[in-house]
């Protein structure tokens, strides 16, 4: 469930004193070497943070421009003066308000255009008792960025057919390097339409500035240039709330799924497969959460001269679990490791809740806000730094077992071990048995011979190590193809679903060998002919019970009815008297 739930049912808890909020820094966990400081205070559920690339100096110019869910932007200048850049967008109040699930929607997404000084924003309105999208643009004269500003432009009718839903609404936009303004779509809690082209739910779309479809666009149409299509860069997605430019200016989706969430790299016209299904979200992830932490909003921190650790990452902050993850990625790679946790809320999630939606890179800082009040009423806006005390930033990651690593990349999540974990891939029980009898099987060689006609470049990179397993025997052979499979998922089997996630050489090795203790006695092996043919009889008894008792119930009618027809019938051949 979107993070947008809970928050007002927190809203509401707090509003009628149920429950204590966080209040400052002191819960808010950060790395070695860095601290918590608050930069600027008076929000009011903050949903996105947009920073001035180039702000002038001047102590009221604007510095950075802050949106609040419920229709309001603000600027805070060089000195952290905070004004109204613009108020009562629309009439975000919800009718039906927290706990019910209605009231999850309003203003979202925040982007600058410096060049000629518009702010973009993305926003849900009221007609006829439904929910729309639509994108505005504000502007405060001079092709500057200011302090006060005014609407001059608004994008409904592309969205006048589909109408948006609580949460899975539109969602954050940024302006790429093409000068393009990309925005993200949810599908509306109507996942068939995210495959549909006639549709905008599901979608990536990509907007000339102006509003029209730029024709390099994978689906233009140029007899209809006015078209949904013709807006559409990417589609099959549940909710893309969170995206980003990352290295080379390519895109990156940290997408919120029901049970998974998945970050994507974003390639013109392709479908990314939601289809209403967890195993869906699973589907061209480069990263995946499982459990779901519910991505809010992404930065990219390319380079910063305080941050050199965190250089070319992914910032993804979550929702549901209050924290903000770092991703290190590169653009031929994707992630180059599992991600990592760089901010945490340690309060007590019981009585002390607390949310993360907002992230943006400042000249000083990672900025961020809690999306909650804080116990005194305050919301504030607050930037990791690095520690005032000098300590330092590199510390050394404690040596990991394979079970420890399996515990902490959420391997859980999708496997299960005995009967514990998820069902999206497979059980892990025996696997050095099962794994045994799968790579010496003849429809295994026929699936490696396969692999060898591709002519892909990550089917060719890997035919020599596809070689060498075929060289191999027993156990070696087993704990080969582990490490393998744990290096590239598509070594052996190109419709694998399981994502790449760039491990280290240590935790290929440790998981291995973890791997490798997963072989219990398989006794069914041992039993006599005669025992196993019991055993078969049991499984299918009870795992087809329904089947059975069908059987039995119609064999009872057909005795009960065939007994009672033969029972008369010798009756009175035996006993009826002739006339």
């Amino acid at each position: 469930m979107h993070v947008f739930v809970y928050s007002f049912i927190l809203l509401y808890l707090f509003l009628t004193n149920s429950i204590l909020w966080a209040s400052g820094t002191e819960n808010w966990k950060v790395p070695e070497g860095y601290e918590v400081k608050i930069d600027s205070s008076g929000w009011s559920l903050p949903v996105a943070i947009q920073f001035v690339s180039n702000p002038q100096n001047d102590p009221k110019a604007p510095l950075y421009y802050v949106s609040e869910l419920r229709g309001r932007i603000k600027v805070v200048t060089q000195d952290r003066s905070v004004f109204t850049y613009a108020d009562q967008i629309e009439d975000l109040r919800p009718k039906e308000e927290v706990p019910d699930l209605k009231g999850e929607f309003g203003l979202t997404g925040l982007c600058l255009d410096e060049e000629v000084g518009h702010v973009y924003a993305t926003t849900v309105f009221r007609k006829g008792g439904l929910l729309f999208n639509k994108i505005m643009r504000f502007d405060s004269g001079d092709n500057q960025l200011g302090l006060q500003g005014t609407k001059n432009w608004e994008m409904i009718e592309l969205f006048s057919k589909d109408p948006a839903s609580h949460a899975h609404q539109i969602g954050h936009c940024f302006i790429g390097a093409d000068r393009k303004l990309y925005v993200g779509i949810g599908d509306g809690h109507q996942h068939y339409k995210a495959q549909l082209l006639q549709h905008t739910n599901g979608k990536l779309l990509r907007i000339n500035l102006d509003g029209s479809a730029p024709p390099d666009n994978p689906f233009y149409d140029k007899n209809n240039p006015g078209s949904i299509p013709s807006y559409i860069y990417a589609y099959g997605f549940r909710n893309p709330f969170a995206l980003s430019e990352g290295p080379e200016n390519k895109i990156y989706i940290a997408e919120n799924g029901p049970s998974v969430d998945r970050l994507v790299k974003v390639v013109a016209g392709r479908n990314y497969m939601w289809n209403g299904k967890d195993s869906s979200m699973l589907i061209n992830g480069i990263v995946t959460w499982s459990p779901a932490f519910g991505p809010a909003t992404m930065v990219f921190l390319k380079e910063h001269p305080l941050f050199p650790k965190w250089q070319q990452r992914l910032l993804v902050t979550a929702t549901a679990l209050a924290r903000m993850d770092s991703l290190w990625i590169d653009d031929i790679l994707g992630a180059k490791a599992p991600p990592e946790i760089i901010l945490q809320y340690t309060g007590k999630q019981e009585t002390e809740k607390q949310y993360l939606v907002p992230v943006a890179v400042g000249p000083d800082g990672i900025y961020f806000s809690g999306f909650l009040p804080q116990a005194d009423g305050e919301t504030h806006v607050m930037k990791i730094v690095p520690s005032s005390s000098g300590t330092k930033t590199n510390v050394a990651e404690p040596k990991l077992s394979g079970e420890a690593w399996y515990a902490r990349l959420e391997c859980a999540a999708c496997h299960s071990i005995s009967g514990k974990g998820g069902k999206v891939g497979p059980a892990l029980d025996n696997l050095v048995l099962r794994l045994e009898d799968e790579l010496n099987s003849r429809q295994y060689e026929q699936q490696l011979d396969e692999v060898d006609q591709l002519t892909e470049e990550i089917f060719v990179k890997h035919k020599a190590t596809r070689e060498k397993l075929r060289q191999l025997e027993g156990k070696e052979k087993i704990e080969f193809w582990i490490q393998q499979r744990l290096k590239e998922p598509k070594f052996d089997y190109p419709e694998s679903q399981m994502p790449n996630f760039h491990l280290t050489d240590e935790q290929i090795t440790e998981l291995t060998k973890f791997m490798m203790t997963l072989s219990a006695e398989d006794r069914y092996r041992e039993k006599p002919a005669l025992e196993k043919w019991a055993d078969d009889m049991k499984f299918y008894l009870t795992t087809h019970l329904s089947v059975w008792l069908t059987v039995m119930l119609c064999l009872g009618i057909v005795i009960g009815v065939g007994g009672k027809a033969i029972i008369t019938i010798l009756w009175k051949l035996l006993f009826s008297r002739k006339s």
